[in-house]
């Protein structure tokens, strides 16, 4: 009887924003000159953008979806480190994206993922349940 070993990679999730690439730096660009405002990310303490800036977190949903319509959303760089990180990870793990975000983000999230990373990520996983108005 001829058996057959299969090796398998085990699964790695990896947060998108704020651990794969800087977000918030460029949500501040986008907000700050949106409404003339002075924000920066050394600002927040919370990952609640709005116990920070005020407003209600339906105010902050709807920011980030007209944000993510924005060149402001495209121009959102990785964290300086991860290139590194992401070698190594990917040497025992098949490295998956976890994200808040809503599924009709998707294309954008995953172009933003392949112009910085290729195509490393074995899938994307959306449990963001907010869709816009």
């Amino acid at each position: 009887m001829d058996i057959k070993y299969y090796s398998f990679m085990e699964r790695l999730g990896i947060d998108f924003d704020e651990t794969l690439f800087e977000l918030l730096d460029q949500v501040c660009i986008y907000k700050n000159k949106r409404d003339n405002e002075k924000w920066n990310k050394s600002m927040f303490k919370s990952y609640s953008w709005n116990e920070t800036w005020g407003g209600t977190h339906e105010d902050t949903i709807e920011l980030f979806f007209e944000f993510s319509k924005t060149k402001y959303h495209d121009k959102t760089k990785p964290v300086s480190f991860v290139n590194g990180y992401l070698g190594l990870i990917c040497q025992k793990y098949n490295p998956n994206v976890i994200t808040l975000r809503s599924d009709f983000l998707r294309e954008i999230t995953e172009n933003l993922a392949k112009k910085h990373f290729g195509d490393i990520f074995e899938n994307f996983y959306f449990v963001g349940e907010h869709n816009p108005n």
